[in-house]
């Protein structure tokens, strides 16, 4: 829109300018143009602007949530690794203690 904008308002400069230097037609088309600019750039700012601006908020908070959620993917991760250690050395340390117990029965008969 603001480019399409613009172009009409450089037209329409191009018009008037022609228009006063030569003939008055341009400068009617140049008027013409002008009221086709003119209420383009006023639903630009008040339309497609504000909803412009929203999205741009939201493609920040979409940028946020997927970083933060990204480091907190990491911190589960690595969660994880520590809980599979802390069970491999519990299930190591239960199958140590059944094997001793086994022993100190073997050794009591």
């Amino acid at each position: 829109m603001a480019i399409i904008c613009g172009i009409l308002y450089m037209v329409v400069i191009d018009f008037i300018i022609a228009g006063i230097l030569s003939q008055e037609v341009y400068c009617g088309c140049g008027a013409l143009l002008l009221l086709w600019a003119v209420p383009l750039t006023i639903i630009e700012f008040k339309v497609v602007l504000p909803r412009y601006k929203q999205v741009k908020a939201i493609d920040v908070l979409i940028n946020e949530y997927s970083n933060e959620s990204g480091t907190r993917r990491i911190k589960i991760s690595e969660l994880d690794e520590k809980i599979d250690k802390i069970s491999t050395s519990i299930k190591q340390a239960c199958t140590a203690l059944i094997r001793k117990d086994k022993k100190i029965m073997a050794q009591a008969k």
